[in-house]
This record gives C-alpha cells, structure tokens and sequence, in this order.
C-alpha cells in the first residue's frame, strides 16, 4: 500500500466536445503518477479502480466539487500501486 495525494484538475479544452481531466496521484516519498482522463474514466476510476476507503458521501461530495469546481484534492490516500498503475496513470520516480 502506499499512500499520498490524489489531485484532479479539469483542463481547458476548447473545440472539444469532451471534458478532459488531469489525474496526479503524489505518495509521500515523492513519487508521482498521472494520467489524462475522461469524466467518465474518472468517474470510473474514483468509484471502483481505486478502492478509495471512503464514505459514499464523502465520494460523492467529492465528485461533486470536481464537476462544480473543477479540481478535488484528496489527500491521506491509501492504494495500492497496481490499482493505480492498473488504471492508467504512468509512474513517475522522484528526481529529488
């Protein structure tokens, strides 16, 4: 398990009929992983790739912002690093 910060933030995409998402996952060496993504492969992502040990709630709330905002930060993320891998976010190692 490892353990850090997942950021999703709405690009601006003009001329697009689809909205396009940037997924950064951090853990707390540094390491990081990202992923350009669909609302729909976020979605997915967030509601059952992950396994996010969240209340529905929370999910939802969470979702929410994302939609109304356009950015959700969660932090203290706990997952495994194949469910992330698994889900198509590309690791980056810490160049420290």
């Amino acid at each position: 398990m490892i353990r850090g910060t997942l950021d999703i933030q709405k690009l601006s995409n003009p001329g697009s009929t689809g909205d396009v998402y940037q997924v950064h996952f951090e853990d707390l060496a540094g390491n990081t992983y990202n992923a350009g993504m669909s609302k729909v492969e976020v979605e997915n992502l967030l509601y059952n790739k992950l396994g996010l040990n969240m209340e529905v709630d929370d999910l939802h709330a969470s979702i929410d912002e994302l939609k109304h905002i356009g950015r959700v930060t969660l932090e203290n993320i706990e997952t495994e690093e194949t469910e992330l891998v698994n889900s198509g976010l590309v690791y980056l190692p810490y160049a420290g």
